[in-house]
């Protein structure tokens, strides 16, 4: 006996307010077992509602749907993990290795050639980059709350917010507090502390970028 679209609607109701499933993939996931469940108990000759409160009992109610999402939220938070540590030793391989060495390099060669205001705006730029990776992450996870992009929203925010910040905040109060040929002073003094700290904080950026492009999908353990 198949469900009319305001029977789908109740269930998917139950789903939402009563049991608090947040994510589209888990309440799809259940809907279609509720409903399934709901038209079996339907067939015996009970009612919608008789039917779907013994669907509802063998589903787990309220806490056992509640364990399924937590499940699901944790396989998905165990995907990024691996995938972001994957993506992380792909990029310390020897071409990144000679490349950090030569920009160093080049760094060094280059700086005295910059006006302290080119140098100023140059080094703050390569701070913001990885403040725009976490602003499209949190884009992302505002607009797709019921989403997985959400639970990638909430790992980067964690695991980057605060090398990012403590960048910004070491690089950035050296210029700001002192005189700009002071930014100069210490460009050049610590060029390879300055270039390989920028670079990581990049490569974490870009690594942020790369996590909201994966497609996560729910893993049966």
């Amino acid at each position: 006996m198949a469900l009319t679209t305001i029977q789908l609607k109740t269930l998917r109701y139950d789903l939402q307010e009563l049991a608090h499933i947040d994510y589209h993939d888990v309440l799809t996931e259940l809907l279609d077992h509720y409903a399934t469940l709901t038209e079996q108990k339907m067939e015996t000759g009970l009612s919608f509602e008789e039917a779907s409160r013994w669907a509802w009992a063998e589903l787990g109610s309220g806490k056992g749907l509640q364990a399924i999402q937590a499940d699901f939220v944790r396989n998905i938070r165990q995907q990024i993990r691996r995938q972001h540590m994957g993506v992380l030793k792909s990029y310390f391989r020897w071409p990144t290795i000679v490349l950090t060495a030569l920009v160093g390099v080049l760094v060094y060669l280059v700086v005295p050639m910059l006006s302290d205001r080119t140098l100023t705006i140059g080094l703050v730029g390569v701070t913001l980059v990885p403040l725009a990776a976490l602003l499209r992450g949190y884009w992302y996870g505002d607009h797709h709350r019921e989403n997985v992009d959400k639970i990638v929203w909430k790992y980067v925010y964690r695991v980057g917010v605060l090398p990012v910040n403590v960048f910004q905040i070491m690089v950035n109060a050296n210029f700001f507090s002192d005189s700009p040929a002071s930014a100069r002073v210490f460009l050049q003094t610590h060029t390879s502390v300055v270039t390989m700290l920028s670079l990581l904080l990049l490569i974490y950026a870009a690594s942020f970028i790369q996590l909201y492009q994966q497609k996560y999908v729910y893993k049966h353990v």
